[in-house]
């Protein structure tokens, strides 16, 4: 995880708010999902990104 994600889970954290790390989910994947020499995403990986965030949303709607 980079520094700057250390940091915004840490703050997140304390102040009790869930975080979806997608950094997380795409880093293994990215020469699958990223466009090469690009920072956009194929249309596989923008799906498979918004599978999450959606999943996410669901389960906070749940709550």
């Amino acid at each position: 995880m980079g520094r700057y994600n250390e940091a915004a889970v840490r703050v997140m954290k304390e102040l009790g708010i869930e975080v979806n790390d997608l950094y997380e989910l795409a880093l293994p994947k990215l020469k699958e999902i990223q466009r090469p020499v690009n920072v956009h995403f194929t249309e596989a990986g923008y799906a498979l990104l918004g599978e999450r965030v959606a999943a996410r949303i669901e389960r906070a709607l749940e709550r």
